[in-house]
């Protein structure tokens, strides 16, 4: 199932198997908790993740980040999915660790994510169909 409007990638980036892409990512659209199902942006990211286009997933949810300004409860669950999107690229248990340890306090499911889902089984990111 996909969530976004835009369309996936025709190549994935995998480290260390060819020249890193270059960052032409346009600033997102601001992704407001109350509404996320309108940010076409995380949407895509999601829809990113979900179809193994990790680094490319990393790369939106860290402009997403960045317009969060880097603190806070939204701030904190981007960086953590940023953290879990880069261990399936590295393989790195560790990582993931640190990205469910961002997920702390948050309620579940948090912008449509159920946290305790994704924390047991980190296949797919899985959100409800769009609110009304």
């Amino acid at each position: 199932m996909r969530y976004s409007t835009q369309a996936l990638p025709t190549s994935r980036f995998i480290p260390g198997r060819g020249p890193r892409p270059s960052r032409t990512i346009q600033p997102p659209a601001p992704l407001h908790p109350e509404q996320w199902w309108d940010c076409d942006d995380y949407l895509h990211a999601i829809d990113l993740f979900n179809a193994g286009y990790y680094w490319e997933c990393h790369e939106v949810l860290e402009g997403l980040w960045k317009a969060a300004g880097k603190r806070g409860a939204l701030a904190r669950f981007l960086q953590g999915l940023i953290q879990i999107a880069a261990s399936r690229l590295r393989g790195s248990a560790e990582l993931a660790q640190k990205g469910y340890s961002k997920f702390a306090g948050l309620p579940s499911p948090f912008l449509g994510v159920e946290l305790g889902e994704l924390k047991q089984a980190t296949v797919a990111l899985r959100i409800p169909p769009r609110l009304p």
